[in-house]
């Protein structure tokens, strides 16, 4: 695992062409950690990396769907998320639909809200 977020975000990037690669690496990475590793640190870029890795829990929607709120709650989150491009948030949607049925509509409601993603 990354022990700081400039390894995290070099990491990011140096896997963002191999989705079984990020997959695993991202595993590595314990949810509870997201926000004392980021920091301040959060940027678009770096949401959309973990979200794409995180879909390594594709199978397992609970954790899926406590990652993704762990990660939303890193300082900073809700301005990085607005500034995701469209083409990108319509990746990250793909990711929330995998959540349909595992989470109640509300929560799942709230979840791309936070994200902007539109569900």
């Amino acid at each position: 695992p990354p022990r700081t977020s400039v390894d995290l975000e070099r990491a990011l990037k140096a896997l963002a062409g191999q989705q079984d690669a990020l997959e695993r690496y991202v595993a590595l990475i314990p949810a509870e950690t997201y926000a004392p590793l980021l920091k301040e640190s959060l940027t678009p870029d770096v949401i959309f990396g973990m979200v794409r890795g995180l879909l390594c829990f594709g199978e397992e929607p609970e954790k899926l769907y406590a990652a993704l709120e762990l990660l939303s709650e890193v300082k900073r989150f809700d301005i990085n998320s607005m500034l995701i491009p469209s083409r990108k948030k319509a990746v990250l949607a793909e990711t929330f639909d995998r959540l349909k049925g595992a989470v109640g509509p509300g929560d799942l409601a709230k979840l791309r809200k936070k994200y902007s993603v539109p569900g």
